[in-house]
């Protein structure tokens, strides 16, 4: 292999083509693993069509990968979080919030 064949293709501009897939999700719904691999579902809760108030959670996208990438990805979102509480987006009580109601989840 040439060393040119070995380098990293760079992207052509600053931004996103305009063609990049958007994936909309309310949030995880399920998580499984292996020793190598994390699998999870992204979901989002579509109302019905007769407007009647019903929703239903459905799977938008699985999404598989290794475990490293997932702890990385894991701690990229701390940090994340950690901006949105620095910055007022979200408070330390809605995250509390949340980790109660997966507390409960997990009793």
């Amino acid at each position: 292999m040439s060393d040119s064949a070995a380098t990293v293709a760079q992207p052509p501009t600053e931004f996103p083509s305009p063609t990049t897939d958007v994936v909309f999700a309310d949030g995880v719904w399920s998580l499984t693993n292996s020793p190598a691999v994390v699998k999870y579902y992204l979901a989002r809760f579509d109302p019905s069509f007769a407007g009647d108030g019903r929703v239903q959670v459905n799977a938008v996208v699985q999404v598989v990968m290794p475990i490293d990438g997932f702890v990385n990805m894991f701690a990229f979102f701390e940090a994340q979080l950690r901006d949105l509480i620095n910055r007022g987006f979200v408070s330390e009580e809605r995250l509390e919030q949340a980790r109660a109601v997966l507390r409960q989840v997990k009793t």
